[in-house]
């Protein structure tokens, strides 16, 4: 599935983590890792002046050299895997996404920088996911086992079983829960139109049902895991995150949409992938839908035996809704 995984580093502890975690995965797939520094020559301008900068940056990389191949030898001894360490100059995205043409996987560490620069432009983490046309991890924890529980957000969309179908084949023994939240948008609808509150209870447990049965199939037709199936109803960003607690998923895996260049501003419109990578308090795995035509492997194994789960909150009796904006389609 992964050959070749980049990871983007620096001296900060969350390049620490990402390198750690994708050190797991190379080992799991016997792959590839790449681990990549950019120094970017503006700061250097900026701190020592035009000609000083010359002189400073041969030895900033030099330092870098060494310091990234005893981070590549340490690496490599303790999972067993081929490392290669990459000093390059220049603009740090421009050349991440030089280097990832090559490569199947980038792992990234989340953090953040100036607040009022990520709210205008975007943080490096939400430029890349939406510019990636490969599959981006965004390690947010230490990574000291492989993963144990997984989830996976579908909009039964075209990329949503393939999505699972990657997210079980990146995980040797963990549990998959795939997870769909179901819309409000025709329930609104409904009460606009003065409909019998029975007749819109009827309607919303049969969407339940049937979006039941449609995730039952997509499981069953995925791999030879033991998958939870479970629905939600309401907004996807914060039922996504509820349900992330409470599974205990150390990885989200979620299909994305298109990809694109970034303009100033973009990052202000709504995602709900961005949201949960902003918000969520694990891993998250995006994926292009172009790239999962490429990684998408149906393995010709026994079907699993399928747990069904319908994830209701309840408040006296009676379903919690909160309206935004579906994560997909109605189930009707």
């Amino acid at each position: 599935m992964f050959r070749s995984i980049l990871v983007a580093v620096d001296s900060s502890h969350a390049a620490h983590n990402a390198v750690r975690r994708a050190g797991l995965l190379a080992a799991h797939f016997q792959a590839r890792l790449i681990l990549l520094q950019v120094l970017e020559p503006t700061r250097l301008t900026r701190r020592y002046g035009l000609f000083a900068a010359t002189v400073k940056a041969d030895s900033l990389v030099t330092r870098a050299q060494l310091t990234l191949a005893r981070l590549a030898a340490e690496v490599a001894r303790d999972h067993d895997v081929h490392v290669t360490a990459v000093v390059r100059m220049g603009d740090a995205l421009e050349q991440v996404f030089q280097l990832v043409a090559e490569a199947d996987l980038l792992v990234i560490g989340a953090k953040t920088r100036n607040p009022f620069h990520d709210g205008v432009f975007g943080t490096r983490t939400q430029r890349l996911l939406q510019r990636s046309r490969k599959p981006v991890l965004v390690v947010k924890a230490p990574a000291t086992a492989a993963y144990a529980q997984v989830l996976v957000p579908t909009d039964f969309s075209a990329c949503g079983e393939a999505s699972l179908r990657l997210a079980m084949g990146m995980v040797s023994d963990a549990s998959v829960d795939v997870f769909h939240a179901l819309s409000t948008h025709r329930e609104t609808k409904m009460r606009a139109a003065q409909v019998p509150a029975d007749a819109i209870l009827r309607y919303v447990a049969s969407s339940r049902e049937k979006c039941l049965r449609r995730l039952a199939a997509m499981a069953s037709r995925a791999g030879s895991q033991e998958v939870q199936c479970s629905v939600g109803h309401g907004d996807p960003l914060v039922l996504c995150l509820e349900r992330q607690k409470a599974v205990a998923a150390d990885l989200i895996v979620m299909g994305k949409e298109g990809q694109g260049l970034v303009a100033a501003g973009s990052s202000l419109l709504g995602s709900v992938v961005r949201e949960v990578v902003a918000k969520a308090r694990c891993d998250v795995l995006a994926i292009p839908r172009l790239a999962l035509a490429q990684l998408d492997e149906a393995p010709s194994v026994p079907r699993p035996p399928v747990q069904i789960e319908a994830q209701a909150v309840r408040k006296d009796e009676n379903w919690i809704r909160r309206t935004a904006a579906p994560l997909g389609a109605d189930c009707h």
